[in-house]
């Protein structure tokens, strides 16, 4: 029987772990939060889905989960006259490193893998 204190830790973990796969995916440094949204609400196994008594995640939502890591959104560039909600990768960062299990965020270099020609 989880406690609730645990069962909010998971799924703030949870949010966490697939922030930073969305991070790994999208190859750039900054995103707007409706992008975000939109990507954590693409899994339907995700509990992103039904989130809102039902209806998907919202912006508000999110904030309110991200609120303990002291994650906000921020104003961001995107292209040259678009300004938008969004959050930068450093944000999270921190609590990356705080909370889940290492992750290499650069998943298109080799694993460090040799491999050696043994036939004769």
């Amino acid at each position: 029987n989880l406690s609730k204190s645990e069962n909010v830790l998971s799924i703030n973990t949870e949010l966490l772990s697939d922030i930073r796969e969305i991070f790994a995916a999208h190859h750039e440094g900054k995103m707007s939060s409706a992008d975000v949204i939109e990507k954590l609400v693409k899994d339907t196994e995700a509990p992103w889905v039904t989130w809102n008594r039902g209806k998907p995640l919202g912006a508000r939502q999110l904030a309110k989960l991200l609120e303990p890591y002291g994650i906000k959104t921020k104003n961001l560039k995107f292209g040259l006259y678009n300004t938008l909600k969004g959050f930068e990768l450093a944000q999270f960062e921190d609590a990356f490193a705080r909370y889940l299990a290492p992750a290499d965020l650069r998943n298109d270099e080799p694993k460090g893998y040799i491999f050696v020609d043994i036939s004769v």
